[in-house]
């Protein structure tokens, strides 16, 4: 099971990581504007907005969530083919954000799904999720490589990714049916949330710096493919900086149980925040090429140890009939709200300040510096004898 839950993360992920990282520069090659690009890459969090939340919610209580992932990633897959397609801001602007309605959900149902026929999940999460990782790093190389070999643009990534999300669509029909818990429960999603966020105050401030690191981590998904060439790095050579920190992300997320489980989670989400601040203030100072790669490397630890180590969490405080609605509700704060103000104000601020780079990446790593300080102050985890007796009730 293990096994087919490290490829089902490996096609998930080779799918985002053929087209994600190199969009910007796509997009800037029709000649879209910074504000274009930055709605372009907002359509990813405006459909997060809409959707996880619905769909984790419908997983828990009606449908197996196996085939909510099949049916998803099979019309992304469509989607997809369509924006790549497409060479205009509008038809582009659509195309993307339906692919996106469909796609977004699939990452919290996927870790659901895991977190469902896992049964040590803080120690066998992470491995198997590593594979999402080599799946990123294996088609940003792939499409260097055909790139290389054809000759074509980096249009080729969102074609790529329409083939990808498609094969995990097939590839869920293949995957044990998992049903939903069948829990009478009065009140939807947001009314189980909710209660959450009023009765725990250490869940609120979680919340909020999630939300607050991604309105700053999304400059990087939004910004990134635009500033490597801007410092000599080629179109080839673009897919290839970029999965460096996938390169590392990988290590750091085999070494992450070990480390969760001897630092915790405040230590551990802690030094994944400072690792976002870190790598943008070095990109604020422009160094040469190797300081460059070696903040690119950053984003590996950043994500293992902010973003996995949440959902972990996240996993250790929820009961299994509310699995797939918290696990959704994490990537509708971050990858959707979060992610949709921070990308629409990385378009507008790189207008406001002509494309200086300083002040692009001087302002996210002061705010991620900033949420690390309220996270360290306010969020107080719950402990391992809460996490047991919670545990045993449900």
């Amino acid at each position: 099971m293990k096994l087919r839950l490290a490829v089902l993360f490996f096609l998930q992920f080779a799918c985002l990581g053929a087209w994600v990282p190199i969009l910007g520069k796509y997009l800037s090659d029709l000649g879209f504007s910074s504000t274009e690009i930055g709605a372009v890459y907002a359509t990813s969090a405006l459909a997060v907005i809409c959707t996880p939340l619905l769909v984790g919610h419908l997983a828990d209580r009606f449908f197996p969530i196996d085939r909510v992932m099949a049916f998803n990633f099979i019309v992304a897959g469509i989607l997809l083919g369509v924006a790549s397609a497409t060479r205009h801001f509008l038809p582009m602007f659509w195309a993307s954000l339906g692919a996106m309605f469909f796609f977004g959900p699939t990452v919290a149902l996927a870790n659901a799904f895991a977190f469902r026929h896992l049964n040590q999940a803080h120690s066998d999460f992470p491995l198997v999720r590593s594979l999402g990782t080599v799946g990123w790093i294996a088609a940003g190389y792939g499409l260097s490589s055909w790139m290389a070999l054809t000759g074509r643009n980096l249009g080729e990534g969102l074609k790529l990714g329409a083939v990808l999300s498609t094969a995990a669509g097939l590839y869920c029909l293949t995957l044990p049916s998992s049903p939903p818990f069948q829990v009478r429960r009065r009140g939807g999603a947001l009314t189980r949330v909710t209660t959450m966020l009023r009765g725990d105050r250490s869940f609120a401030v979680f919340s909020f710096v999630s939300f607050g690191v991604m309105v700053f981590g999304s400059f990087y998904y939004a910004r990134s493919a635009n500033f490597f060439p801007a410092m000599g790095f080629t179109d080839r050579q673009l897919p290839l900086v970029s999965g460096i920190g996938q390169c590392v992300e990988l290590g750091a997320m085999w070494i992450l149980p070990r480390i969760y489980r001897r630092l915790g989670p405040k230590a551990t989400i802690g030094l994944g925040i400072s690792a976002w601040s870190l790598r943008f203030a070095v990109f604020a100072a422009q160094p040469s090429k190797g300081f460059l790669i070696a903040a690119q490397s950053l984003h590996g630890v950043a994500y293992a140890f902010g973003t996995a180590a949440a959902s972990v969490y996240l996993e250790q405080v929820s009961k299994p009939e509310a699995r797939a609605t918290l696990q959704s509700y994490l990537y509708w704060l971050t990858y959707g709200a979060g992610m949709l103000l921070g990308s629409l104000f990385s378009g507008q601020l790189s207008d406001w300040v002509h494309g200086n780079w300083m002040y692009i990446w001087g302002i996210p790593a002061t705010g991620c510096a900033a949420m690390l300080v309220v996270f360290w102050l306010g969020f107080k985890p719950i402990s391992l004898e809460r996490m047991k007796a919670s545990a045993m009730q449900a």
